[in-house]
Order: C-alpha cells, then sequence, then structure tokens
C-alpha cells in the first residue's frame, strides 16, 4: 500500500473518531444555530377584477342623430319646401269645417316642366345623421398567476439529544420571511360610437285633380281674398333615397392595473427526528406554523374615449386596501446535511407549509391568494 493511500485512510479514522468521539462528550443537549439561503413558493393568485366604467357615464364623441329635412313628412299635415317650390298649408287645411279641407292655397313652383301629366313634381334635398352606440363589458373577468415564489432567509435552533445507534430527537424552532408581489393588467370594458351622416334626395308627386296651375313661377298665399286655385297639402306618392356621405367612429375602453404584495413572517415550532451514522445525517420535521401575512392591494382604473385621433379622458379611479393576517398552519420538513467539521455541518432540507388563504377586496376587484407551498433551501449549522 503506498504511503498517499495510507495517509488518507489515516486521516479518515483520526477525523472519524474525532467526531464521534465530541459526539460522546456531551450525553446532554447538543444545540444548533442553522442560517441559510431558501426559495418559497405559494399555491397561487387570482383576481377577480370589477370596473367603475359600466356606471360611468360616456360623453358625446361624435355627432348625435339629427334630420335637416325640408321636404317634411310623407304623410301627414306640414309645410315643405322644395328646391323648385313649396306647398304649405293655409288658413284652411286643418279645419275640417272648410269647403275642401286638407287642400291648401298656399303652393308655388318654379317651373312649367314640373306639370308631368296631371301632377305636379317636386324635387327637394336633406341631410339627417343616425347615432349608434354598442356596450360590451367582460362577463367575470379574472387573471392568475398560478404558481409564486421569493427567496428568503431560513433561521433555525435546534435542541437535540442523543438517543442512541445514531437516533436523535430533539425540537427545532425556525423563522423565514419570503416577500411576493404580483401585478397584472386587463381591459374589461369597451364601447363604440358611430355617427352616420346621409344626403337625402326627395321627388314628391301632387296629383293636380283637374287642376291648372297658373304659369311659372307661381306662388300662392297663407289667406288668399279670393278664388285660388289648390291642390292636396300631403304628396300623392314620394319617392326617396339616401346616400351614405361619411362615418364618424369613437371607440371607449378602459385599462386596468391590479397588484398585491404580501411580506410573510413565519414562525414555526415542531419535534425533530435524526438519524445519524458518521458525518452523513437525516431527518424530518412536523410542527406549527405561526403566520403573519403583511398584504397591501391596489387597484387603479382609467377610461377613455378615442375619436380622429384625440383621445379622451373619462374616468380615473384608484383604491387601495391594506392589512395582517395571523394565519396558524402545519408544516413538514425533511433534510439532510454533512459534517465538514464536528462543530460545523453543511444541509439540504425541503418543506411543505399547509395554511389558510388570504382574500379581500380592493375597490370593486377581489383577490383570493393560496398560501399553501414548498420550500427549498440550504444551510450552515453551528454545534454547540
Amino acid at each position: 500500500m503506498s504511503r498517499l493511500r495510507l495517509a488518507a485512510l489515516y486521516t479518515g479514522l483520526l477525523f472519524s473518531n474525532s467526531y464521534d468521539k465530541s459526539l460522546a462528550a456531551d450525553p446532554g443537549i447538543s444545540w444548533r444555530v442553522g442560517a441559510g439561503a431558501s426559495y418559497r413558493t405559494m399555491g397561487g393568485i387570482r383576481f377577480d377584477t370589477g370596473s367603475f366604467s359600466g356606471s360611468a357615464p360616456l360623453p358625446q364623441l361624435v355627432p348625435a342623430s339629427s334630420v335637416s329635412n325640408p321636404f317634411g313628412p310623407e304623410t301627414g299635415f306640414a309645410d315643405r319646401t322644395y328646391d323648385n317650390g313649396f306647398v304649405f298649408q293655409d288658413i284652411n287645411t286643418t279645419n275640417p269645417g272648410a269647403f275642401l279641407p286638407g287642400t291648401t292655397a298656399f303652393w308655388g313652383y318654379n317651373s312649367s316642366s314640373q306639370v308631368q301629366g296631371g301632377n305636379l313634381v317636386f324635387t327637394g334635398t336633406g341631410t339627417s345623421t343616425v347615432f349608434s352606440q354598442t356596450i360590451a363589458s367582460a362577463v367575470n373577468p379574472t387573471w392568475k398567476e398560478d404558481r409564486e415564489g421569493a427567496a428568503t432567509p431560513a433561521l433555525d435552533i435546534t435542541g437535540m439529544i442523543d438517543l442512541g445507534k445514531g437516533w436523535h430527537l430533539g425540537a427545532s424552532l425556525g423563522f423565514m420571511a419570503p416577500r411576493m408581489e404580483t401585478r397584472g393588467t386587463s381591459s374589461t370594458f369597451r364601447a363604440t360610437q358611430q355617427s352616420q351622416a346621409f344626403a337625402n334626395t326627395v321627388t314628391d308627386t301632387y296629383a293636380l285633380q283637374g287642376v291648372i296651375p297658373p304659369q311659372a313661377p307661381y306662388a300662392g298665399v297663407f289667406n288668399p281674398q279670393g278664388p285660388s286655385p289648390v291642390i292636396d297639402n300631403v304628396p300623392t306618392s314620394r319617392v326617396l333615397s339616401s346616400v351614405l356621405t361619411g362615418t364618424q367612429t369613437g371607440v371607449f375602453s378602459n385599462s386596468i392595473e391590479e397588484s398585491l404584495e404580501l411580506d410573510f413572517y413565519i414562525f414555526s415550532l415542531g419535534p425533530v427526528l435524526e438519524f445519524q451514522r458518521g458525518p452523513w445525517s437525516v431527518g424530518g420535521s412536523l410542527g406549527f406554523a405561526l403566520n403573519l401575512v403583511d398584504w397591501r392591494a391596489s387597484f387603479h382604473e382609467e377610461l377613455t374615449g378615442r375619436t380622429a385621433g384625440t383621445t379622451t379622458t373619462v374616468g380615473n379611479w384608484k383604491a387601495e386596501n391594506s392589512d395582517m393576517d395571523v394565519l396558524g398552519g402545519f408544516y413538514l420538513q425533511w433534510q439532510a446535511a454533512y459534517a465538514i467539521t464536528p462543530r460545523i455541518s453543511l444541509s439540504a432540507f425541503g418543506r411543505h407549509d399547509w395554511m389558510s388563504s388570504v382574500s379581500a377586496r380592493v375597490g370593486p376587484s377581489s383577490y383570493r391568494a393560496v398560501l399553501d407551498g414548498f420550500t427549498f433551501g440550504t444551510a450552515v449549522q453551528f454545534r454547540f
């Protein structure tokens, strides 16, 4: 056997003997202090997003409905103005006791070409605008983060007694302080306003019923002093055509930003069972966890309207809420350690926490955070 191998064997036996003697030197309680870094996850966060936009009055971004048709309605007594004449009501039009009710002497025309086969024909132009609005809101909008995580320091103090044959029993007090934050954006409201402009052209025909119109141009009066030619005040027929001349559109939409910040302060206490052989040890712990959860939630919504390159802010809403919840829970932890000296060990551990969820409202929204989760980490343990 080479000198190098003999030296290595001797060093290992010496370390093992010194390690075992250090353990046997104190048959009472041994103390360990651990400090390390870990990563804590949680089950997830769900926001049920509310909105103020649906109840906000919307300004009109495009022209309202309107009618400018001088030629008047197709039916009913009315004053009708045309491009080449007029047919108005006279003193007797609406009088049922008149000699010829429903007729009028208060009419006029511009050209003899309007007399066509026993009819008098008028043409007129006008405009109209049609306004419409549609609103769409998301039904039960939600967003969620399935799993959140954060780094956290991990501290613990453990007292152990030797049960013999490599077994140790004790109790451990631990502390972790992860900080988690999640943010989400969404849009839950949309409204569209539209205004369509039309050019209207009308051709109205009035039956002369044997009346011979005076030579054009002619204009009657409201209350003639003598016999005057009369025609019906309501056209016999109408042909109306409309042509779309333009469309204006305005669009409203909201943007929502929500956030939740969680600061955990986790204190755990429970028994520890450990088996040790040489420099290696494995163990586990099941105990109680006290969780202080300091949370802050915020909500910000902005509603804007846009038309023809112009943006208008319609509404702006903010809300905040915060509190600290004290939650009980349980944990299960397992670890493996390697002693690099009789007093110093390196360990790796995993842990699962069971605890209640946190839920609250912020503005019109609500959230629920599932706080169960896993922790993985490493630590340096000092033995006293």
